[in-house]
């Protein structure tokens, strides 16, 4: 087995999670200042939430603007009650599936220092827990940027994520699921197993579907030959998520695996072109839209490519997830950007990677010429 590549240099490695953390920073505070409600505004609380009085008797009035609302204020009721003690579950279930919900723990209950913390400390906990998970993605491409070996171009567009700075301003947890899996990427490839299996799991237990990052991983390594280190990878990832699911569907009396999130492959885009067409403004919302979908075909599109086999796995596994996604993820093309953050960090990195390796071909073309 090869010697694991040199990972980044400490210094740079914050260097560039501060760059990170300071974009997330900019996009929360560009929403913070024009909002009657300040930092409170980023939960997006409706004014159908049943919980809303209590919100409202802990972080002061609010001003919604909608009736629904938006995940921030699921972030936040679960982070005051993690452990379901006050049956914020029962109340949850006019506003939104909580079991499907209380699933994805890890980010709501760091903010809320496990339910332990008041609610100006957890809205703040909130904050930072998604500024950190930007952070972490921007350094952790960086790594797998100076491992690979790649141009400095791809790492700096990756930071333009669109979908893990919305994250970050909505306060939901992919900002940090994201930065997890892309740091247990960076340390696999390093060679640190047992922390990479340690990112890796905690990623899903953030958001279930990041368990396609630890997959990929496994898939990665079997074929590397390291069929123990594969099955270990596949194992571990799963048992905190599978293991706190099954409290959760144990506790709450269901389970509500989200399968309307899904269904048959390219359906859920075919059925929301027409939403997107028929959307105010429908310039900005089919732009989005196609953005996301050339992120789908793009990725699979670079698999036939000569570029990283590991970038090509993690991928071509997220493509595929986006092919499947139904039209009510589809059809607000926010959600999907936001659901397929992945894909923007691996596409460019993996089209870099299959730049240079066609680079040599490239230059004996020239000098053939």
């Amino acid at each position: 087995m090869s010697t694991p590549p040199h990972s980044i240099r400490r210094r740079a490695w914050l260097g560039w999670f501060g760059a990170g953390a300071m974009l997330a920073l900019a996009g929360q505070i560009a929403f913070v200042l024009p909002s009657p409600d300040n930092w409170a505004g980023l939960l997006r609380v409706g004014s159908a939430n049943p919980l809303l009085p209590q919100i409202e008797s802990e972080l002061g009035p609010l001003h919604p603007t909608d009736a629904l609302g938006h995940d921030g204020q699921i972030s936040y009721l679960i982070a005051r009650d993690p452990f379901n003690r006050n049956d914020t579950a029962g109340t949850m279930r006019e506003l939104d599936q909580a079991p499907y919900r209380y699933r994805r723990i890890l980010y709501s209950l760091l903010a809320g220092g496990f339910g332990t913390l008041p609610g100006g400390m957890t809205l703040m906990g909130l904050v930072i827990w998604a500024i950190v998970g930007v952070g972490l993605a921007t350094a952790a491409a960086a790594d797998l940027g100076h491992q690979l070996q790649l141009a400095r171009w791809a790492v700096l567009a990756s930071m333009a994520n669109l979908g893990a700075l919305l994250s970050a301003v909505l306060l939901t947890s992919d900002a940090l699921a994201l930065g997890l899996a892309l740091g247990g990427v960076a340390l696999v490839r390093r060679g640190r197993l047992g922390g990479a299996m340690s990112f890796l799991a905690f990623a899903a237990l953030t958001k279930e579907v990041y368990l396609l990052f630890a997959w990929s991983v496994a898939v990665w390594l079997w074929l590397e030959r390291r069929r123990g280190a594969a099955l270990l990878t596949a194992v571990t990832s799963v048992i905190p998520v599978g293991t706190w699911a099954l409290w959760v569907a144990i506790s709450q009396g269901g389970y509500a695996p989200g399968l309307h999130h899904l269904t048959f492959p390219l359906s859920g885009i075919i059925e929301a072109v027409p939403l997107w067409l028929a959307s105010e403004p429908a310039g900005s919302t089919l732009m989005v839209g196609m953005l996301v979908t050339c992120m789908v075909i793009g990725s699979l599109g670079l698999a036939i490519l000569k570029g990283d086999r590991l970038l090509t796995l993690c991928g071509v596994a997220w493509a595929a997830l986006g092919l499947i996604l139904s039209v009510s993820v589809w059809s607000v093309p926010t959600n999907a950007l936001r659901a397929l953050a992945p894909l923007w960090v691996l596409g460019l990195l993996n089209l870099s990677a299959s730049l240079e390796a066609h680079r040599p071909e490239l230059v004996a073309g020239r000098e053939a010429g």
